[in-house]
């Protein structure tokens, strides 16, 4: 009587083991909630897996051959999507905001569609299994098959799959900092056990191991790949979002995770900061100067200036201060560093070389168009935002034949004087001619031009202005035409244009009021 071959018995015995380690780290991934998407992925890895082995071992222990052939056509259920969702995972873990197109998924699903098409139809079987063979073993019945020209094509797709989905993870999470580097080991032997045991299958790699451990194989690295990144945390806040544009960036890039940890720093900020990639996995109160500044979480202001000695230069940096969230908790925080050195010499050249209106003491018409010129530049190379208002006062010459032009004057000066209260040191305001005004508002979207303008048009329609000597209050107040600055334009006269007619529209819609255009 033929004997249960020893490879067999391994795998029979093993194969419990793996669906209760499978079922146990299944639970341990739906336990700890939120759930990444990568994680989600990571689940149905091991479901589909799970059920792979679990078909693989009923194909074995079935002692007739209908039943045999039938969990061995339902195993195929499952195994042609298990590839598949290994490259899921690999996407998802890094490109988590990445949407996968729908052609992407119909691509790379049409294989497996095809091949289980076959399978359970019997239409063209003779391509995937060319001869089917029942072999007692003991009180087993196994199959065994020789593999036709599809199979062959079927297994390159999914080594090329397991392949890509590896370099994919190597290249996004492992090479990009040394300090990761551990995380290699545990990656790679997830991929690489379902590829070895699939190779010792396919191609009888060790002699008188005739059994097929890719489905457990499968299990393996599910679990592998589980305690690989969830133990090293490597999922909750890492570089999963980077490429060559974060790496080449101008902007300096630091990322810390909740306990103000050190998790990534691009070659931008290392140059800003005079630092090297020993400090990742540092705390950041390595850099006192950013450490002092991101104080409490309730405390952090969203924008902070910082300045650094370069020799005998001084650069001139913003920092912005964004919190990343999974689901609603904080796991870290994202630092830019934008070197704003160019922008506070321009505008402290403009000052010194500023021409002032004599009756405002605000930028005449010739310095503020030298102003907005040198900004559009800036804002255009930098692509930054813009936005330009136009304030017009309203019923100008009616106060100035009613009570001479130095009511006219006073007027005048007081929108002046307005404006001037309200708008902040980098943007720059001057009189364009007559009672019309200009203001360009560098880094500023069109949202938070209409707020700043908003507030100076409020001031003039609710705080009275007495004219001497008649003592009059002579209700004054003014009309504003906004525009921002829009990619396709490429000389201010298009911007100016554009919040021209904005205010030629707040004429005529009743003045005192604010159009954008």
């Amino acid at each position: 009587m033929n004997q249960i071959p020893p490879d067999f018995l391994v795998y029979l015995f093993l194969a419990p083991a793996l669906l209760l380690a499978d079922a146990v780290v299944l639970a341990l991934i739906f336990f700890r909630k939120p759930i990444p998407a990568a994680g989600k992925t990571l689940a149905f890895f091991l479901i589909v897996s799970a059920a792979y082995l679990f078909c693989n071992c009923l194909e074995l222990i079935s002692n007739t051959e209908k039943g045999t052939l039938f969990w061995a056509r339902l195993m195929y259920l499952f195994f042609v999507f298990v590839p598949f969702l290994c490259l899921q995972f690999s996407l998802k873990l890094t490109h988590p905001g990445w949407k996968i197109p729908v052609y992407a998924y119909i691509l790379v699903l049409i294989f497996p569609v095809v091949l289980l098409f076959i399978i359970f139809t019997g239409l063209g079987i003779q391509t995937v299994w060319t001869e089917i063979r029942f072999i007692s073993r003991g009180p087993l019945l196994s199959l065994s098959v020789k593999h036709g020209p599809l199979f062959w094509a079927y297994t390159v797709y999914c080594y090329s799959i397991i392949i890509f989905s590896f370099i994919l993870f190597l290249r996004n999470i492992i090479l990009f900092r040394k300090v990761y580097k551990d995380h290699a080991l545990w990656i790679f032997t997830g991929y690489l056990i379902p590829f070895v045991f699939s190779l010792m299958y396919v191609f009888k790699i060790i002699p008188g191991v005739v059994k097929d451990y890719t489905p457990a194989g499968y299990v393996i690295s599910g679990v592998i790949l589980f305690f690989g990144i969830y133990n090293k945390n490597l999922w909750k806040i890492m570089p999963i979002a980077r490429n060559t544009i974060v790496e080449y960036m101008n902007e300096g890039t630091l990322v810390v995770n909740a306990n103000q940890v050190i998790v990534d720093v691009n070659p931008a900020a290392m140059s800003i900061l005079d630092i090297d990639e020993t400090f990742v996995g540092q705390s950041l109160d390595k850099i006192p100067i950013i450490y002092e500044l991101m104080g409490q979480s309730d405390e952090r202001k969203n924008t902070s200036d910082i300045y650094l000695k370069k020799g005998d230069e001084t650069r001139y940096y913003t920092l912005d201060f964004s919190l990343l969230y999974s689901f609603s908790t904080v796991i870290g925080t994202l630092i830019i560093l934008k070197d704003v050195t160019e922008t506070r010499h321009l505008m402290e050249k403009i000052t010194r070389l500023a021409f002032t209106d004599e009756l405002t003491g605000v930028s005449n018409r010739r310095q503020f168009m030298v102003s907005a010129e040198q900004l559009f530049s800036l804002s255009k190379r930098y692509k930054y935002k813009m936005a330009l208002a136009i304030f017009d006062l309203d019923n100008f010459k009616a106060i100035n034949d009613t009570y001479g032009h130095q009511a006219g004057d006073a007027v005048l000066q007081y929108l002046a004087d307005i404006v001037m209260e309200r708008i902040r040191s980098g943007d720059v305001f001057g009189r364009f001619g007559g009672d019309e005004f200009a203001l360009v508002m560098p880094e500023t979207s069109l949202e938070g031009a209409l707020f700043l303008c908003e507030s100076i048009r409020s001031i003039s329609s609710t705080r009275p202005f007495y004219y001497s000597p008649e003592h009059v209050n002579l209700g004054v107040t003014f009309s504003i035409g906004i525009a921002e600055l829009r990619e396709n334009e490429t000389a201010l006269t298009q911007l100016f244009s554009r919040a021209d007619k904005a205010l030629y529209l707040a004429k005529q819609e009743g003045r005192n009021r604010i159009i954008s255009g």
